[in-house]
């Protein structure tokens, strides 16, 4: 009976040993699954094959995706990258549909749709703590937190500068203006010289925006920072004196627009300015290559537009970090997913998706070979980057500031009207508030 017993106790330790052993693997095959704190560890590294499916919209940058990807295969052979690219008019839909059926697990999102929106930022992965965002400056990674997360990694950032002719500046003696009071000066100054101080073209209607955005920078978010954190309960309003503000300072602006502004059409202006039609263009940084185009010879300089008196509210420059890759919280291919935008993230690879798109770093170090851009980038380094304006509304809210600056440029309406109006449109939108 000992013996039978001893016998007995053998077995069960065998067996004990082997399902603790099948115990383990199972365990770490839960670690891979779960783990998030080292992008290119476990199941990225495992030989396991996996399928990574990826959607955007960036049609434009398929050759450098090409290079990339197989790039990014040759370091990761099991990983097989499945990637879907539409145009940007059906992307949503394509993107409701493969989160429906939890077939995607990176996709290109948007900051103010896809990461603002309380809906839908619960779908995405949250990236805080992960060595990815190290990569990324510091203040670029804070303006796109949301409610304590880091959901999104960056793609590139766009800013609003002030365009200038050098030249024209130089020869009537002027230095760059760094308060509202100094721009009125010099551009009465140029005035008087029989030049236009600002070539516009508003018939589009929608670039008057960019004026808008470069006032509301300092006037706005100068006095009051957290500005557009009350705006649903109406603490703070389009009404209130900040924005009247900013029609008020337009419509000033108005007055040193080339004749028939509002007429012109938005292609235009780059073209006229390039050819020395005036002094200065109120823009995005995207105009760059436009005026570049038309003029490769003209000497152009950029400046923060000073729309307070306030010297330190002028040191508030507009960015857009509108877009970049989310990852789906659901997905099943978390560490292949983290792999890839840690590849995505490093500085070489990162380096090599600047210079295809030409757009403005989001990493410091980065660098850019065309002069103007050099400068915009300069510029945006050297200021206090805030979020364009529009980024921080309610989503779902009716907000249309063009409609309001071109009656405002036409004498058509009072800074005053143009403010009521604005919030008036906020308001009965409520019932599409997100």
């Amino acid at each position: 009976m000992k013996k039978w017993s001893a016998f007995l106790l053998v077995i069960v330790f065998m067996m004990s040993v082997l399902l603790t052993a099948c115990g383990g693997n199972n365990n770490n095959n839960g670690a891979n699954n779960n783990s998030s704190s080292n992008a290119g560890g476990n199941q990225a590294d495992s030989k396991e094959e996996v399928e990574l499916n990826i959607i955007s919209w960036r049609t434009e940058d398929k050759a450098f995706y090409d290079e990339v990807h197989d790039m990014f295969m040759e370091e990761y052979p099991h990983i097989k990258l499945n990637v879907d690219v539409v145009q940007f008019k059906d992307y949503d839909q394509l993107l409701n549909a493969r989160m429906a059926t939890n077939s995607v697990d990176i996709v290109s999102g948007n900051y103010k749709q896809d990461v603002k929106n309380p809906t839908r930022s619960e779908m995405w992965l949250d990236l805080s703590g992960e060595g990815i965002l190290d990569n990324f400056q510091e203040d670029v990674v804070q303006l796109l937190e949301f409610n304590g997360k880091q959901l999104m990694v960056p793609w590139f950032s766009l800013t609003f500068p002030t365009f200038y002719n050098t030249q024209i500046f130089e020869e009537l003696g002027l230095d760059v203006p760094t308060t509202w009071d100094e721009f009125l000066s010099v551009s009465d100054q140029i005035q008087a010289a029989g030049i236009d101080p600002i070539v516009f073209g508003g018939k589009d209607q929608w670039p008057v925006n960019m004026i808008i955005i470069q006032l509301e920078q300092s006037l706005v978010r100068g006095p009051k920072p957290n500005f557009y954190e009350n705006m649903r309960s109406e603490e703070t309003k389009f009404s209130d004196p900040e924005w009247v503000s900013v029609y008020d300072h337009l419509q000033q602006l108005s007055a040193y627009f080339q004749k028939n502004a509002a007429g012109m059409a938005y292609s235009q202006a780059p073209g006229l300015f390039a050819q020395g039609k005036a002094a200065m263009m109120i823009d995005g940084s995207w105009a760059a290559s436009s005026i570049q185009d038309a003029n490769p010879e003209f000497e152009v300089g950029v400046f923060n537009f000073p729309g307070s008196d306030n010297k330190e509210w002028n040191q508030n420059i507009s960015v857009k970090i509108n877009d970049g890759w989310l990852i789906n919280k659901n997905t099943e291919n978390k560490e292949a997913a983290l792999a890839y935008l840690e590849f995505f993230s490093r500085k070489d690879i990162y380096q090599k998706f600047i210079d295809f798109t030409k757009a403005f770093p989001v990493q410091a170090d980065v660098t850019m070979d065309d002069p103007l851009a050099t400068k915009i980038l300069d510029l945006m380094n050297s200021h206090n980057q805030i979020t364009n304006w529009e980024e921080l509304n309610v989503p779902g809210a009716t907000i249309s500031p063009d409609k309001q600056g071109i009656p405002i440029i036409l004498n058509d309406m009072t800074p005053e009207e143009a403010a009521e109006k604005m919030q008036k449109e906020f308001i009965n939108s409520k019932e599409n508030w997100e």
